[in-house]
């Protein structure tokens, strides 16, 4: 109900000429809303707007709701958004799922053929230049989680540390 209050409130703002900021998508896919997405991604550019949500509602699995998480990310889905992004660390839902304890959300990683690495390295800056560090397996971040369906999910795909 909070959401669709703002949602209904960032309408009615939109509606009398406020430009949208282009992180309010992000903001809103971190918040698992939904309504504002709704309400956001046509005045950022629709479609073309997703690229980078699913990471950001992935991200916000940690700290919010996880059912209205993977709800955001099937909508997303649904509206063309790709599955496999990563944010600057280079983790994707699968990691931030595993890392949040989520079942919903690593399962729905996991049935999109998202497959648990056990080592990956982290992606490279814009020359080009890959950092050092390896990132943590989906296993290992599901263990810190201390979620042990979340745990069982990625050893039944084949997970390692």
């Amino acid at each position: 109900r909070v959401y669709g209050f703002f949602a209904a409130a960032l309408r009615a703002l939109v509606d009398l000429g406020l430009p949208m900021h282009p992180r309010c998508a992000a903001m809103a896919a971190w918040a698992g809303s939904q309504e504002l997405l709704e309400v956001v991604l046509p005045e950022v550019g629709g479609g073309a707007a997703t690229c980078g949500l699913v990471a950001w509602a992935a991200r916000g699995a940690y700290a919010n709701v996880a059912a209205r998480q993977a709800d955001v990310v099937r909508w997303l889905l649904a509206r063309g958004a790709a599955i496999e992004e990563t944010d600057e660390r280079g983790w994707t839902l699968l990691e931030w799922s595993a890392w949040a304890g989520d079942p919903a959300l690593l399962s729905l990683a996991l049935r999109a053929g998202m497959l648990p690495a056990p080592l990956r390295r982290a992606p490279g800056d814009a020359a080009g230049r890959g950092h050092m560090r390896l990132l943590p397996s989906p296993l290992t971040l599901a263990v810190a989680s201390r979620c042990p369906r979340a745990v069982g999910l990625l050893m039944r795909a084949g997970g390692d540390l």
